[in-house]
């Protein structure tokens, strides 16, 4: 540190430390000093265990000082311990153990020192480092500063200081629980002894305790280091003028012991400025009170407040939080350093919960305070459904007693805080009947619902396209359903039998344009065969449009398309019947019904039933078509991706037609079935109608009575079969004789004759 005025000197070190940084090679100095020592054993150091940057450290070191000439290889016997100690800027200073060395020397006796000049002798101190190449390095030395901190003090051109991380590390320091501890403070805090007035008088009574013939159980050690943390701030307020100029703090300081009645008399006895209490009357000849610090505890700072508010005096307290310290209008002159206590209740209900305890007990003083603590923290706790077994009120003199409540308390359920077990996830709380909400049952969350939350009041359901999964904790979008051709079987059967039967179709088609101009292809109606065989034939293809996830287009094809084709094969059947009936009755002599063979009855009849079904049709998709439709509540889990008809009536319109003609077909095929042998294709109408006629009437319960893609096989399931029971029962008769009974395909054979 250079004082003001000193640049000179300043100026002077600066150009000295740039010279060292300059100079690399050493100087071998003409002096010598003679080293005396007594005879003793050879000193053996210490060793010290080095990390490995320490290791590398030495290492460095050592070789940085035999280039340097300062140190040479010795093999002598003596040895000293080598360790490195931190630095401030990070790195590692070395040090060497000579305390062996140490006592082996006959120290030499200290100079005569005379009256010099400061400046003189500096001057001349450096002068000799610089002609022997002693240097110190710039960047650890500051110039033309005002203060420099030195062993715990700071150095001013006034005189001394203390140090703020010193202090700061007396406010910090732990609370002392026992005697040890005590003194340890005391110890540390002495040092600072010249800087608080009359600082052994303020210690005397803690202090006192220190000896073995005190009890030192009647010190609070807390309020110690209050009073401590006060002396030290009215101290630095009196010194510092920045902060109260022209104005300096005086203190009376006075011990409630934490009882009620004898901080009302404290409180007495400095307003009436007498060692007797005198209300409302100040026996002070200077200076007036400008305030009260203090209670800690919050029963006496409440009977001080209710005192000094009459008279309008300041109050603040570093320890009460009570509650009721903070209605500005009983108390509008207290004021605190700590919170109120309703953060307490928060923290310790927010602890609770983090805890998970929901059953506890709650013990506090025997006192106004203590039931009102007990008042505002049940209600907190009530709030947050934290139910309370018992509450204990403990007089200070018993505080080292268990309450014969607590022992009979519920001990197996008091050690974990709670009256039932955690409610886990996908479970939700039942209350027991004529129990505290506290205890519980935990019932699984009902179908559709789920918790995701431990300790759930009620299950919530899971949103419309969701659904719980197993442990019922999260939920998980539902399956989507339908007749899929990557996941069911089904589709597979499905589709290898639609293709199989319309390629049947097919092929009939072709033998029968094979054996076009034979007697039997003529006297089966050519006309009637083809649009049969070729409404089969689009009857199983049709399958494929309720194959596969359904969409608006192939929902309003599905039935549509379907009751039309249907109708004109049932039709083509109908018309077949009617003409096999009138040719029969027509061979008779005289017979009306000669008229009516022909071609024009049965295009009639084409024409007609199929335009009735047309109409329908064409009624159902402009007034309420057929669309996608997500079921979603049909199966619990699923998601089933139906069509729905839109309108039912129409739906069955068209099953109905088709069962009107079905059944009229059946009717005129069994009237006619006793006809002759040959050429009588009336039985097989009557068995084709009869398969027909059954599969759709054991269809219509079994299709109300299942739902999603199930519902939609079975309709499958009925188109298949009927339209092959229709193939078969009519046109294998017809290929047995055109493929394997030729013989029988003549016109005698067909006439009968």
């Amino acid at each position: 540190m250079v004082p003001r005025g000193g640049r000179e000197v300043a100026r002077f070190l600066r150009v000295s430390f740039a010279l060292g940084q300059l100079t690399n090679s050493h100087l071998t100095r003409p002096m010598t000093t003679p080293l005396n020592y007594s005879w003793k054993p050879c000193p053996l150091g210490h060793s010290f265990n080095l990390a490995g940057p320490e290791i590398k450290a030495q290492k460095e070191n050592i070789q940085e000082n035999l280039e340097k000439g300062f140190i040479c290889p010795s093999s002598s016997p003596a040895g000293a311990g080598f360790f490195f100690v931190g630095k401030k800027d990070g790195g590692l200073r070395p040090c060497i153990d000579y305390r062996g060395l140490n006592k082996l020397t006959v120290r030499n006796p200290l100079p005569q020192w005379k009256t010099f000049s400061l400046r003189t002798q500096v001057h001349q101190v450096l002068q000799k480092h610089r002609e022997n190449c002693l240097f110190a390095k710039l960047e650890k030395c500051t110039l033309e500063v005002l203060e420099v901190a030195f062993l715990g003090y700071i150095l001013l051109d006034q005189g001394l200081a203390i140090d703020p991380n010193k202090v700061s590390a007396v406010l910090e320091w732990p609370e002392p629980t026992d005697l040890k501890g005590l003194q340890l403070f005391l110890g540390f805090a002495n040092f600072y002894r010249k800087f608080i007035w009359n600082f052994s008088t303020i210690v005397h009574t803690v202090t006192n305790p220190t000896r073995r013939e005190v009890d030192s159980s009647r010190v609070d050690c807390r309020e110690y280091v209050h009073l401590l943390a006060f002396l030290f701030a009215i101290n630095e307020i009196n010194s510092n003028p920045d902060i109260l100029p022209n104005v300096t703090l005086g203190y009376h300081i006075y011990d409630s012991c934490g009882d009620v009645k004898k901080a009302t008399k404290d409180v007495l006895q400095i307003l009436s400025g007498h060692t007797k209490e005198a209300p409302n009357y100040s026996c002070m000849q200077r200076d007036n009170v400008a305030g009260f610090i203090g209670d800690l505890r919050s029963d006496t700072t409440l009977q001080m407040a209710q005192l000094l508010n009459l008279y309008g005096y300041t109050q603040i307290s570093y320890g009460a939080g009570d509650s009721l310290l903070s209605d500005r209008r009983m108390y509008p002159n207290v004021f605190r350093t700590v919170p109120d206590n309703e953060i307490h209740y928060m923290a310790i209900v927010k602890l609770l919960e983090r805890l998970k305890w929901n059953w506890i007990g709650i013990i506090t003083s025997d006192d106004e305070y203590g039931e009102r603590e007990i008042r505002q923290l049940s209600k907190h706790l009530t709030n947050h459904r934290i139910c309370i077994e018992f509450k204990i009120l403990v007089s200070v003199k018993n505080y080292n007693t268990i309450p014969p409540e607590l022992k009979t308390s519920t001990t197996e359920v008091l050690p974990k805080g709670r009256c039932s077990s955690e409610c886990l996830p996908g479970f939700r709380k039942a209350l027991r009947e004529g129990y505290h909400i506290c205890c519980y049952d935990c019932v699984p969350c009902s179908e559709g619902e789920m918790s995701n939350q431990s300790d759930s009041e009620n299950c919530q359901m899971c949103p419309e396209n969701e659904w719980p999964n197993n442990a019922k904790n999260i939920c998980v979008s539902k399956t989507v359903e339908y007749l899929s051709y990557e996941k069911d079987v089904l589709v597979i059967f499905f589709s290898v039998f639609s293709i199989l039967f319309a390629a049947t179709s097919y092929l009939t088609l072709g033998i029968f344009f094979w054996f076009w101009s034979t007697p039997l292809v003529k006297a089966n109606n050519r006309n009637l065969s083809f649009i049969l065989l070729c409404s089969l034939t689009l009857s199983f293809l049709s399958v494929f449009l309720f194959l596969g996830r359904p969409v608006d287009i192939t929902c309003m094809l599905q039935q549509i398309s379907f009751g039309i084709v249907f109708t004109i094969s049932v039709s083509s059947i109908l018309a077949r019947t009617i003409m096999v009936s009138i040719a029969f009755k027509a061979t008779r002599p005289g017979s009306s019904c000669r008229k009516w063979v022909g071609v024009k009855l049965p295009n009639t009849v084409m024409l007609f039933c199929p335009s009735i079904q047309v109409i329908n049709g064409i009624l159902w998709l402009s007034i309420s078509p057929p669309f996608q439709e997500y079921d979603m509540h049909s199966y619990p889990g699923e998601i089933i991706i139906q069509c729905n008809d839109g309108s039912t009536l129409a739906f069955y319109i068209t099953l109905g037609y088709m069962g009107f003609l079905a059944a009229v077909s059946f009717v005129l095929a069994f009237m006619v079935r006793t006809l002759p042998d040959s050429f009588n294709e009336a039985k097989y109408i009557t068995f084709s109608m009869l398969v027909f006629c059954s599969v759709w009437i054991a269809m219509i319960p079994a299709y109300l009575s299942t739902r999603g893609k199930y519902m939609v096989a079975v309709e499958i399931f009925a188109i298949l079969t009927s339209s092959a029971g229709v193939l078969f029962c009519i046109f294998f008769p017809k290929l047995y004789i055109l493929l394997f009974k030729a013989e029988l395909n003549t016109q005698k054979n067909i006439l009968g004759k």
